[in-house]
């Protein structure tokens, strides 16, 4: 499946994850993913406020794929 194909080439790059719901950020490396799940590790927050710095998330964020509306690379 193409789709699969173009997930794999994402792995280990760091990207600002949206979720659908609420519209919620955090960044992240994807490090893992299955057809139900993707696995981001390195987590931190997207501070909402310009000036705010970003916290650390401490563990992996194992996120369902049908709540993420997109994912962008971050350089």
């Amino acid at each position: 499946m193409r789709r699969n194909r173009i997930i794999k080439q994402a792995l280990r790059r760091r990207y600002a994850v949206t979720l659908k719901h609420d519209q919620s950020t955090f960044s992240g490396v994807l490090s893992d993913w299955d057809a139900e799940c993707f696995v981001f590790a390195q987590c931190s927050t997207i501070p909402a406020v310009a000036g705010e710095t970003p916290e650390p998330i401490s563990s992996p964020v194992i996120v369902d794929r049908a709540t993420v509306a997109y994912l962008q690379e971050l350089t």
